[in-house]
């Protein structure tokens, strides 16, 4: 009934449009009357509750009846406009049907569509490009297979002569070239970036890989194996490949970095302990082993030579001051009690004048608002100091400065450190595994603290800005 109700407006309309005379249901009606407007009037309204939620049913019928009320309106409306003379039921059927396959070609994926885009159009969908793309990238376990998937599955599925990618960052020093038909390719290069001479044909688009602002390299795109152009969709396809490309290569660097973290942490433990024996080496137990030796000799003194005994005595006593500061600066150091106390300031102060003062390079410690740092305490504070340490220690070993500066301030709501160096520059310093784990233990302290870390290579050294808020 509201099928029929819904229908009644068009039905008045295609009365009066019509000439009379052409009946195949009811008298004076020329083509369509009731019937064939029952199933889209149908559709209108099951389109209707489920455009407004009038049930929650989402399935195949439903869409079925969707492309009935699509392409029977559209059938009407042919039959209004130009069919005039009227359309009998059997013709209307036939344009009904003809509509039907039209709309279901062009809108719905079907083997129809997939068999005619394939015939006559593109070898693929794109969102079928698109899926196995990243199905294959998430398939990959290093970079050089990531590569050299992701230039094997373009050529194939986008029907290209060929595909090469090259990064200047993670493999400088090789082109991943796919050709059709042929194995992946890897050309070693004698110099970098490599030129367009190395490509099979000149390229009909090249794209730079980019990720957060950050060169990654350039991906360069054949023609078809067709003569089909490669058109503004496929250089569409194309940027979108290549974006995806980039930001999985980055995660792929990153989870190479992860992986090779632990045995890093275990080499910098491994070092740490080493340093710590040989402190305790060198200090304690070299005072300890002589203790004995020394209390003989005043022992064998005493009696005949109290003055030499008792210089004796004063040696071991001044011995074991010197000793006992040393082991309270290495205990000192492990745990940082007055660091998470509130004294952070002074004591990192304290640390960078000496290490400066050891290594012969002029400090200039500038400080602001003191008090307010005095509330960093804490973890916070032990995640500041080691930051500030460990930025020393690098610049000093790696860079060789000869003047460091070392800003503390507040702004606003955060807090700032900077330590500037004018050493060699910092790129030089990235080659080498313990400064990288320096800088991956530096950035997690950053995150801990909430900041972030910045190293920014200057013309003669670096500065390391952390920023945390307050």
């Amino acid at each position: 009934m509201l099928a029929l109700l819904s229908s009644l407006p068009i039905i008045i309309l295609d009365a009066l449009a019509t000439v009379p005379g052409h009946s195949w249901l009811l008298t004076n009606f020329s083509n369509l009357t009731v019937m064939p407007w029952i199933i889209p009037g149908a559709a209108m309204i099951a389109y209707a509750m489920l455009r407004y939620q009038a049930f929650a049913y989402r399935g195949q019928y439903l869409n079925v009846l969707l492309l009935f009320f699509v392409s029977a309106t559209i059938t009407q409306l042919y039959a209004l406009v130009v069919g005039r003379g009227g359309l009998d039921g059997i013709r209307w059927a036939l344009v009904w049907g003809g509509v039907l396959i039209t709309t279901v070609l062009v809108t719905v994926d079907s083997p129809l569509r997939r068999g005619f885009s394939r015939l006559f159009l593109r070898p693929a969908y794109d969102y079928e490009v698109i899926e196995k793309f990243s199905r294959n990238l998430a398939e990959a376990s290093s970079l050089t297979a990531l590569q050299q998937t992701s230039v094997q599955t373009l050529c194939r599925d986008m029907a290209l002569t060929w595909v090469g990618v090259w990064s200047d960052e993670l493999t400088p020093e090789t082109l991943y070239l796919a050709q059709s038909q042929a194995a992946v390719q890897k050309i070693a290069l004698a110099q970098h970036p490599p030129t367009e001479a190395l490509l099979p044909s000149p390229p009909v688009e090249s794209i730079l890989l980019e990720e957060g602002g950050r060169s990654l390299g350039r991906m360069w795109f054949g023609p078809h194996e067709t003569a089909e152009p490669f058109d503004e969709n496929d250089r569409k396809l194309a940027r979108l490949l290549a974006q995806e490309l980039a930001r999985a290569m980055v995660v792929r660097a990153r989870i190479t970095d992860l992986e090779a973290t632990p045995a890093r942490i275990l080499e910098a433990v491994d070092q740490e302990r080493s340093r710590i024996g040989r402190d305790i080496h060198d200090g304690v137990l070299q005072f300890l082993g002589s203790i004995p030796l020394s209390l003989d000799r005043a022992q064998q003194l005493w009696p005949r030579d109290e003055p030499r005994a008792a210089e004796v005595l004063d040696t071991i006593i001044e011995q074991a001051q010197a000793v006992s500061d040393d082991a309270r600066v290495l205990v000192y150091d492990l745990s940082l009690p007055g660091v998470q106390g509130g004294r952070l300031v002074e004591l990192a102060a304290s640390h960078a004048r000496a290490v400066c003062q050891a290594a012969d390079v002029t400090l200039d410690w500038q400080v602001n608002d003191a008090h307010l740092w005095q509330q960093v305490r804490g973890e916070r504070a032990v995640h500041v100091y080691r930051i500030l340490q460990e930025s020393l220690h690098n610049a000093i070993r790696h860079g060789k400065p000869s003047h460091i500066i070392v800003r503390m301030y507040a702004k606003d709501d955060v807090y700032v450190v900077e330590i500037v160096n004018d050493g060699v520059r910092f790129e030089a310093d990235m080659e080498e595994a313990g400064g990288r784990l320096g800088i991956i233990s530096m950035n997690g302290r950053a995150r801990a603290l909430g900041g972030s870390l910045q190293i920014t290579p200057l013309a003669r050294g670096a500065v390391v800005h952390l920023e945390f808020p307050r």
